[in-house]
């Protein structure tokens, strides 16, 4: 009863999602997390152990079981109960406490007063730079949620959209789209063959059934998530490029012809694909490009995603569910979230890879390989406003 109203800005709603979400044990983040507690609190030699069964898929339960427990979506009964109103602000490239979660899971779990901000940007990034900047929309809107529920103060905070995400490249960029009121649709992309070339394709039409030629694990991989200076680069403006022909053993790269319209894509984008793996465990990471007409060898990242499959689970996602062929397929594993203006004459990439340093692979041997499933089963789903 003593909270009025609440600001999260860059926080967290479920720490098992953080660490485990779509079973893909985030040790980096992780372990970034557990250093930092180490030089700035007093921490239990039992966060050390919980880690380490993270990082080797063991107890696995007892992990949700703790994490859950410090994690605010337990606490949505109480905050409901008491009509606590919240603002809370994320940041789409944020690798700890990712936008997706918190926009597709936990906030529509909240029935009290509410808002939602997403911004360009790694964790904590925006909000940080906001300090500084006189008129910053994070913060002007932050001071206005704790006038008006603090002080009775009547400001307009109240009319705004309850869910605000930032369209662009750069944390300068002004324009927020409401994205609850917004006409939403979503724009499948099948993927088709490589057909022995370098890539395969991306397109509305149906894609002619077949199966790839296998993808194997590797760490050389270039196709990779950006470290979080490079993200802060990106969150200026700057692009960070990845170079398109990459060996194709390792990786497979589907690309769309020009495209003939401008679209915007504002949503969390999901993969759904059907594979046939190698081994009983295995796990794929995506990663979204924009190619511009000027080039066609580089794409700049626009979003990520990742996957992993346990045999003996928990699950932590979608449900890996086995064909009688033997092969998978996977029903909306999704990406960061995004708001994005995807230009006319302008192509997007997805790159499909066995292994990112985010995570600690299920399986790491050399001779771990998917066959990726083509025909309607293996598609790109992105979510257009507009």
């Amino acid at each position: 009863e003593r909270v009025t109203t609440a600001i999260a800005l860059s926080g967290w709603n479920n720490l098992t999602d953080m660490l485990y979400g779509n079973e893909s044990p985030n040790t980096r983040a992780g372990y970034e997390l557990y250093h930092s507690a180490q030089h700035l609190g007093h921490i239990s030699d039992e966060l050390g152990h919980l880690l380490d069964d993270l990082k080797n898929h063991r107890n696995i339960p007892r992990l949700q079981e703790w994490q859950n427990a410090r994690s605010p979506v337990g606490q949505v009964d109480t905050i409901n109960s008491r009509n606590v109103p919240i603002f809370m602000s994320n940041n789409y490239m944020d690798n700890f406490f990712r936008p997706q979660y918190m926009l597709d899971s936990f906030f529509e779990k909240i029935t009290s007063p509410k808002m939602l901000l997403l911004n360009q940007g790694p964790h904590a990034f925006p909000e940080g730079i906001g300090i500084f900047v006189h008129d910053n929309y994070i913060w002007t809107r932050a001071l206005k949620w704790l006038d008006h529920w603090m002080l009775n103060v009547t400001n307009g905070i109240m009319s705004e959209p309850r869910i605000q995400m930032q369209l662009g490249n750069s944390i300068a960029d002004t324009t927020y789209v409401p994205y609850e009121s917004a006409v939403k649709s979503t724009l499948t992309l099948n993927l088709g063959s490589r057909n022995g070339g370098q890539y395969g394709t991306l397109s509305q039409s149906a894609a002619t059934a077949g199966v790839e030629s296998p993808v194997y694990f590797s760490e050389a991989v270039e196709f990779k998530q950006a470290e979080y200076g490079d993200e802060a680069l990106m969150a200026t403006g700057l692009p960070y490029l990845a170079r398109l022909e990459q060996p194709t053993n390792t990786s497979v790269v589907y690309v769309t012809d020009a495209l003939a319209a401008n679209y915007t894509v504002c949503g969390t984008p999901t993969v759904d694909v059907q594979l046939t793996a190698s081994h009983d465990r295995w796990q794929f990471f995506t990663f979204l490009y924009d190619v511009s007409p000027d080039d066609a060898v580089e794409g700049s990242l626009w979003t990520h995603g990742f996957y992993t499959y346990y045999p003996d689970g928990p699950e932590a996602g979608p449900v890996a569910q086995r064909q009688a062929d033997g092969s998978f397929t996977v029903k909306g594993a999704q990406m960061h979230s995004i708001c994005k203006t995807l230009q006319a004459g302008h192509k997007l990439a997805l790159a499909i890879v066995l292994y990112d340093g985010q995570f600690h692979p299920a399986n790491g041997d050399a001779s771990l390989n998917i066959k990726i499933h083509y025909g309607s089963s293996s598609s790109l789903n992105l979510p257009l406003v507009g």
